[in-house]
């Protein structure tokens, strides 16, 4: 009874420090580029190109092959040291595949911490 006692008391603060150790991530911008047709998509393959952190911010750069005809938006997941970057086309695809550059930008990043990078919940080439 004791142990259920002493469970159920500590059980308020690991979901407080669960919720602090994600909620001070923000994604504050997301910016994709055009397609880029010149690029020969099919030799491409989606990867990080860039990471650059001033203050508490980092900007991240990827690369992603994605259908040419449908618009983007972003959002990221986060656990513990791990950024989920997550981009999500919308419209109606057709039969082409462009290069696209995003930039997200997320606000509460601590320089100092080693952070792990997915790209829509897959390891890329760059991500640490």
């Amino acid at each position: 009874m004791q142990k259920l006692f002493f469970i159920l008391l500590l059980f308020p603060f690991y979901l407080l420090a669960q919720d602090q150790k994600t909620s001070n991530f923000n994604l504050i911008d997301f910016s994709p580029s055009e397609c880029d047709e010149s690029a020969y998509s099919y030799q491409k393959y989606n990867q990080i190109l860039s990471k650059e952190i001033v203050g508490d911010t980092v900007k991240i750069e990827v690369e992603i092959v994605g259908n040419c005809c449908v618009d983007f938006d972003a959002t990221i997941e986060v656990n513990d040291t791990i950024i989920n970057l997550i981009y999500m086309e919308s419209g109606d695809p057709c039969r082409c595949l462009c290069c696209y550059q995003f930039i997200y930008e997320i606000d509460g990043v601590n320089k100092d911490q080693k952070m792990v990078y997915l790209l829509n919940g897959r390891g890329v080439k760059g991500s640490q």
